[in-house]
């Protein structure tokens, strides 16, 4: 079982399954495929391992006395549909927490020298200790606690790994509209407070330099707003506004 965002894959097989680490970095590895896993948010081999989330063993005491799934009585059929219009997310999150594993009970190094493999065995679970608070923060946002501070668990994820891309991604979605809701209410003091709580995890994100010249605009900081407004379009962002202010 594989979990990104808020969705599940299985992988099943007659034979047993196996994670090739050589085979895994060559696939990352390819122009074709790793520059769009890094445009959805995967941005590293690291990160894509780490999408891994039970084995069979885990899925099979997960699914233990649950209905069967046949040709005479396709319920899945009848209750998906339902489920669509039903937030459930964050209940199966908490359902299916115990059972999260390391992609390292799963990994084959088969040609891998020692040091990368040293290298990539220390990554992998420092990720999965820090995807573990992350899943903690994702059951808080998709529960919908309005006005709560689900930022600050993936915050925690990120003083574990820096490097936790799925973490970043959900903190940089939280901040953008907040600061959007600061700015449109104009407490700016608490847009000012809020961005210099998420700067030490965001500060080197286009997101960020967007963030802190609409702040500086709506203080009417015109000259410091332009610069933050060149530090987003020299990182690549394209938000007309930006071209509009950046003088």
């Amino acid at each position: 079982m594989w979990f990104i965002n808020a969705d599940l894959f299985l992988v099943g097989s007659n034979q047993t399954l196996r994670i090739d680490y050589a085979n895994a970095a060559k696939t990352y590895g390819n122009p074709e495929i790793g520059p769009r896993l890094q445009a959805a948010g995967i941005g590293d081999l690291t990160e894509l391992l780490s999408c891994f989330f039970m084995g069979k063993e885990s899925m099979t005491a997960f699914s233990e006395g649950g209905s069967l799934m046949v040709d005479d009585r396709p319920w899945a059929e009848f209750v998906a549909p339902k489920l669509m219009f039903d937030s459930t997310v964050d209940r199966s999150l908490e359902t299916l927490k115990p059972f999260y594993a390391s992609p390292l009970e799963m990994l084959i190094f088969a040609g891998i020298d020692k040091t990368e493999e040293e290298a990539a065995r220390a990554a992998l679970a420092l990720r999965h200790e820090a995807h573990k608070v992350t899943l903690d923060g994702e059951v808080l946002l998709y529960r919908g606690m309005i006005g709560g501070s689900q930022e600050e668990t993936f915050m925690a994820a990120l003083d574990i790994d820096p490097r936790d891309y799925t973490a970043r991604f959900y903190l940089k979605d939280i901040a953008v509209q907040r600061m959007g809701l600061f700015i449109r209410w104009n407490e700016l003091d608490n847009a000012r407070a809020f961005l210099a709580k998420v700067q030490p995890y965001l500060g080197d994100d286009l997101a960020y330099a967007l963030m802190e010249g609409d702040v500086l605009f709506a203080e009417e900081k015109h000259e410091e707003a332009a610069r933050a407004y060149r530090r987003y379009l020299d990182l690549g962002g394209t938000e007309a506004r930006a071209s509009e202010r950046a003088g």
